[in-house]
């Protein structure tokens, strides 16, 4: 394989377009008027690459639990470690070393909150990817309470209370995409399925 087709491929398992979501821990900083602080600007990107970190070891985790029924997919089937561009055991690697720069940049550039936030986003979903996933709701629900946390670490990074209305808007708003999104998926699936008859 080719050195430029194995970096594209880790790129794709690592999600990094899937990067946008992470921008919600910003979401403190500007309504808290605290982004005139050069301080807490810095501690907000700093949790965003932390996110970034956190979500790419969470979707290569995600992508190795599920690789034989991936494989059986339509879609996901081309993903790299679902085809086997990308073996499992490099795939493990990956993870361990975005694991490690995660808790890396936690332990010295965050606090103790963020922290919790971060470990609280990990064992959430560890849960979903084995669990939660499979449960109607429950999975749009993790999905959602995941934003929560992203946003809960945003704040306490610039030391500032989670407002309850943005932790409620965090989490509606997300359920009504996560739900656009799963009918977006299923009409993929059933137009794919009458294709292939």
């Amino acid at each position: 394989m080719k050195k430029s087709q194995m970096i594209n491929d880790i790129l794709k398992t690592c999600k990094i377009n899937h990067y946008i979501k992470n921008l919600v821990v910003i979401i403190p900083l500007i309504l808290s008027t605290e982004f005139l602080d050069i301080k807490s600007c810095l501690m907000s990107l700093i949790a965003f690459v932390v996110f970034c970190f956190a979500s790419s070891a969470v979707y290569i985790m995600n992508d190795i639990i599920d690789i034989e029924k991936d494989r059986l997919h339509p879609i996901k089937c081309n993903r790299p470690i679902a085809s086997g561009r990308i073996s499992k055991p490099f795939a493990l690697f990956i993870l361990f070393i975005l694991l490690a720069l995660c808790i890396a940049t936690s332990l010295f550039f965050t606090n103790m909150y963020c922290l919790f936030a971060i470990a609280g986003y990990f064992v959430l979903n560890i849960f979903y990817s084995l669990y939660l996933k499979n449960i109607p709701i429950v999975d749009m629900a993790s999905i959602a309470l995941g934003f929560i946390l992203r946003v809960i670490a945003g704040c306490a990074v610039i030391s500032v209370n989670p407002s309850p209305l943005i932790i409620i808007l965090t989490f509606f708003a997300s359920m009504f995409f996560t739900s656009a999104k799963r009918k977006l998926e299923f009409q993929m699936l059933l137009e794919g399925g009458g294709k292939n008859q």
